[in-house]
């Protein structure tokens, strides 16, 4: 099976050796990308090496290449079957909240994990996260500790706790201020033990004064959350325009949120306290 896998990714001009057969295939690729060692490259590279469209300067005869490839390959079926229940297992646990990134290469996901244990107040950061990135983790937890609209968290929590957040695939490097929902959220889910909602995604910068700021790559990353299986998208408000501007079809299926501030993204991205 394995040979099967790299033999799809890298001489996909050979697939026809297999049978073409996604339900032999694909979810061994798939195994194959989120393996050690493969995390240096966006799923959309290897989806890019898969069907070869990279290669292609027309649009339409690439977007045709692409509606084949599915066709034969069931390439988008098994996206969604692979990522599905990865995205419901990992946040039903509170403090884990998923975010959308934009890569050279297109679109995708991403987790961001929060816990705590005892200690003095510390905020510990892993991941490989760029200055921007961890700035956007300090706001988060500042915002949570001094907004009035914050969720109901008793502050010796924050007083006698150590905080960790973790984004997993530590050797890709990260940065952008685009995870400030995400790093709220999960925060926020881990402090009041709240799980995230299921199958919701969220992009957006934050700030001290808790408004939600626009981000760029949006197509790229509403594209990646449908392909992920996710349900629903937090978004900026000042987002909305870009949005626009996705073909309507591209999103059909797919629940759109806008807010404008932290404690509106919350609202969506937290089930309801009991």
């Amino acid at each position: 099976m394995a040979r099967v896998a790299w033999t799809a990714l890298l001489r996909p001009d050979k697939i026809e050796e297999y049978e073409r057969s996604h339900a032999a295939v694909w979810p061994a690729v798939l195994r194959l990308i989120k393996a050690a060692g493969v995390h240096n490259y966006s799923i959309y590279r290897w989806e890019n090496r898969i069907f070869g469209y990279y290669e292609c300067a027309d649009p339409a005869a690439a977007q045709a290449q692409m509606d084949q490839g599915e066709r034969e390959l069931g390439w988008r079926a098994a996206m969604e079957e692979f990522f599905e229940p990865e995205v419901a297992e990992r946040t039903a646990m509170p403090g884990v909240a998923v975010g959308l990134a934009w890569t050279p290469s297109g679109g995708d996901i991403l987790f961001v994990e929060s816990t705590r244990m005892p200690g003095k107040g510390g905020l510990k950061l892993t991941g490989s996260l760029g200055e921007v990135m961890r700035e956007s983790a300090e706001a988060a937890r500042s915002w949570l500790r001094t907004s009035a609209s914050s969720p109901a968290i008793e502050p010796e929590l924050f007083e006698k706790s150590d905080i960790h957040i973790h984004v997993p695939a530590a050797a890709v490097p990260k940065d952008g201020p685009s995870a400030g929902i995400a790093m709220v959220t999960s925060l926020a889910s881990m402090l009041t033990g709240r799980p995230v909602k299921p199958a919701v995604a969220m992009t957006g910068e934050i700030t001290l004064r808790g408004k939600v700021l626009p981000v760029g790559g949006i197509k790229e990353k509403v594209l990646a959350a449908k392909r992920a299986g996710i349900a629903t998208v937090v978004l900026p408000e000042q987002n909305r325009q870009d949005v626009e501007e996705v073909q309507q079809e591209l999103l059909e299926g797919l629940h759109l949120e806008y807010v404008g501030r932290i404690d509106e993204a919350l609202r969506h991205t937290l089930v309801e306290a009991n």
